[in-house]
């Protein structure tokens, strides 16, 4: 989930902290490899809607299209966001390291 403004980085700063703090929740980063089983899921899911809804298809192609442009700008523009936070903040939360 993206968050989008002020308010809902508060909420998730709040929910993250009582859950880890009161709930006894450990977070655990999910590992590269199943995040690449899970795209790999989606890309065959995603195949087989476009092959029976037409609709789903022509947003699905669009979105990629646009993504096409844009991923590849990004991925050379923006610096990773995980250099300056782990420069600054490595360690610091209950988040896995």
């Amino acid at each position: 989930m993206w968050l989008n403004n002020e308010e809902e980085y508060q909420w998730g700063i709040e929910a993250i902290e009582d859950l880890t703090t009161n709930q006894g929740v450990t977070l655990v980063r999910v590992p590269d490899d199943i995040l690449y089983h899970l795209l790999e899921a989606w890309d065959k899911v995603a195949e087989e809607e476009c092959a029976v809804n037409p609709l789903f298809k022509k947003v699905y192609d669009s979105q990629r299209e646009y993504a096409e442009k844009l991923v590849p700008y990004k991925n050379f523009w923006i610096n990773p966001y995980s250099l300056t936070a782990d420069y600054y903040w490595s360690g610091v939360g209950p988040y896995p390291e």
